[in-house]
């Protein structure tokens, strides 16, 4: 009983833990100075257009990179573009 009772309390705790990381982490983006956070965005998006776009075998790396550019402010519908590129497709 005490299984049916703890996974489920494990599963929700581990879910927040998740979304904590993520606002966290929406919000060390936010905060980075204009100058530094634009730069760091143009840094991000010349490399997945350029090195990932290019190089295989660095899929870990820019799927990574894809979801910090998301993070931008600056992300508009080409970058949203550009970075889902980079995420894998499921397959049936």
């Amino acid at each position: 009983m005490r299984v049916v009772v703890v996974a489920p309390l494990l599963v929700v705790l581990w879910i927040a833990a998740v979304a904590r990381l993520e606002h966290q982490l929406n919000d060390a983006v936010a905060a980075l100075p204009d100058a530094m956070q634009a730069q760091m965005y143009r840094r991000t998006y010349d490399e997945l257009a350029t090195v990932c776009s290019t190089q295989p075998g660095l899929d870990g790396h820019c799927a990574d990179e894809a979801a910090l550019l998301l993070r931008f402010p600056q992300c508009d519908g080409g970058c949203k573009a550009l970075a889902r590129r980079f995420f894998p497709v499921g397959t049936r």
